[in-house]
């Protein structure tokens, strides 16, 4: 679908516009002419004149007098600000930027007249997949989150909804799972690192399946969200269309890397218990676990698609990774 959906050209707010996602929706949304204000902690975007974007350094999302100020005269506010890991990995770590950060953009979004908040949150709110069950994730599930920011994401979502269900500004929020593609950073960019140094990577017997979703077609899902009339107060999960098992994965970086990758069939339990004497226990469940999502209610409500292939998304990733570290 393409991302304009309307002629209208719209003031917009990006909170965490520095980050691997924000770069991207806010270049987007540039092309197609909207104004842009990116909120962001450090200058990212000296690269792009254009006088539709406007840089704004926010040193603390929970200064509500800052964000306020930075939200007035906008129509739409796109939320991707976010805590996703912490070394002590306490709540309270979570708590203030994911919690009390959408706690203060909401309350300014609602003061300033905004029209629409699209908020980014994680599949982590439902829960962290299934080892030996075939289950697939639908936006009707109790929540389950397991760890401090699944927990965090879901009070924020609450946070959300609560100050603004009964109000005139409309919300949308989106539950991603793992996202991938240009420029990508954390576990996977760790990944491309072990795969293109040739170690050996451990995976299960029997093939597990995984949602994620190419960071083009997260960026597109959000911008319908925030163009399309009939999603307002909804919570979608977002995916590809396709589920790859953690073998897939590992292949199709190999493949673009011109690299054979050395795969190990480890048993479960002998891996956790290896793991756990590393303290990352939690790693092994990513590699054997599946999780899986229904990503079929945005389809129909908004109508958009994932028309960025896995392929062509994994090989944006590699090429700029190799890029990163100089490899031509």
């Amino acid at each position: 679908m393409a991302s304009t959906l309307n002629n209208k050209k719209y003031n917009i707010a990006i909170t965490g516009a520095n980050g691997f996602i924000g770069q991207h929706l806010t270049q987007k949304l540039i092309e197609n002419e909207h104004n842009i204000k990116a909120l962001v902690r450090r200058k990212t975007f000296d690269h792009i004149k254009n006088d539709k974007l406007e840089e704004i350094i926010i040193d603390d999302i929970t200064d509500s007098n800052v964000i306020l100020k930075s939200l007035e005269n906008v129509d739409i506010v796109f939320h991707l600000v976010a805590k996703t890991h912490s070394q002590s990995n306490k709540y309270d770590e979570y708590y203030k930027t994911n919690v009390l950060g959408t706690k203060v953009v909401s309350k300014a979004a609602l003061e300033a007249n905004v029209k629409k908040i699209i908020m980014l949150s994680s599949v982590k709110v439902n829960g962290e997949g299934f080892l030996n069950k075939n289950l697939v994730y639908k936006e009707k599930d109790a929540p389950d989150p397991l760890d401090n920011y699944g927990k965090s994401k879901l009070e924020a979502e609450k946070i959300l909804s609560s100050s603004l269900s009964e109000k005139p500004i409309s919300y949308v929020i989106l539950r991603a799972p793992l996202v991938y593609g240009q420029n990508v950073k954390g576990n996977l960019k760790n990944l491309m690192q072990y795969i293109y140094k040739g170690f050996p990577l451990p995976i299960p017997h029997k093939d597990n399946r995984r949602s994620m979703i190419g960071l083009e077609n997260l960026c597109d899902a959000m911008i319908s969200c925030a163009f399309c009339e009939k999603a307002t107060k909804n919570i979608f999960l977002v995916s590809d269309d396709v589920v790859v098992s953690s073998r897939c994965l590992f292949n199709e970086i190999a493949k673009v890397m011109n690299k054979k990758p050395i795969l190990l069939y480890v048993p479960y339990h002998i891996l956790k218990l290896a793991f756990w004497c590393l303290g990352k226990s939690n790693s092994v469940d990513k590699l054997f676990y599946s999780l899986e999502i229904n990503n079929a209610l945005i389809k129909n409500i908004t109508g958009w698609n994932p028309n960025t292939s896995f392929e062509k998304e994994i090989k944006h990733m590699v090429n700029s990774f190799k890029v990163s570290i100089n490899i031509k």
